[in-house]
């Protein structure tokens, strides 16, 4: 059901979320689907996903306080403070 589903709501402008996708598969099949969002118990292993996909947009802010977006960066290169 998913499969015809996803694609009729994107047509309507209705942004989709998957909820608890945790295995590389599920995660194919969403993006597949169209999903705009993938809520998972594993955040790193997702973002590694996406990088090596070419879907992986960083967003944030940078080390001097200013805000970027929309550069592909990869997750492992991340600075956590």
């Amino acid at each position: 059901m998913a499969r015809l589903f996803v694609p009729h709501l994107l047509k309507r402008g209705i942004l989709t979320f998957h909820w608890i996708v945790n295995e590389e598969e599920e995660w194919e099949q969403a993006v597949r689907e169209g999903c705009r969002g993938i809520m998972t118990d594993k955040p790193s292993e997702l973002s590694k996903y996406l990088f090596k996909k070419g879907l992986y947009l960083s967003e944030g802010i940078s080390d001097n306080n200013e805000v970027h977006g929309g550069r592909k960066k990869d997750p492992s290169e991340a600075k956590i403070s």
